[in-house]
């Protein structure tokens, strides 16, 4: 059996995972029975520990995975930022926009800009229309 840790503390995101067949029919009879195969938090590591030893199959690995993409959240758009967290589950990380204002303070015009084409491209329509946007980290948009 195999422990799997998602996202980051204190938003950690922790399931089972079997590695052979009989594994898998005891984590089926668990849910079965009512019983949740992941939790969220620090608590939920032992609590699933245990029951992977109640099982029989004693955890034998614990897996830390990155979460994939990464959900901004417009700041007064607090209704969406809790439903996409509740909804992310350790699949991805959800934050707050943190720009505040322009960066720009002063007055005087800047030099010339050199690049050949604009820095930023369009915003995704989800940021206008529903409040966040998707990003994958490690990954420059085009």
């Amino acid at each position: 059996m195999r422990l799997v840790i998602t996202g980051n503390d204190p938003d950690v995101w922790v399931q089972l995972e079997p590695e052979t067949p009989e594994e898998m029919r005891a984590l089926e009879a668990c849910v079965a029975r009512g019983q949740w195969t992941n939790g969220r938090g620090a608590a939920a590591i032992e609590t699933l520990r245990a029951m992977a030893a109640r099982l029989g199959t004693p955890v034998g690995a614990m897996e830390r995975r990155v979460p994939l993409r990464l959900v901004v959240v417009q700041r007064d758009q607090p209704a969406v930022y809790t439903r996409l967290t509740v909804m992310a589950r350790g699949d991805a990380t959800v934050i707050w926009d943190r720009r505040v204002g322009d960066r720009r303070t002063t007055v005087h015009p800047a030099a010339a800009d050199r690049r050949r084409q604009p820095r930023r491209g369009p915003l995704p329509a989800t940021w206008a229309v529903l409040g966040f946007l998707v990003a994958q980290p490690g990954k420059t948009p085009p």
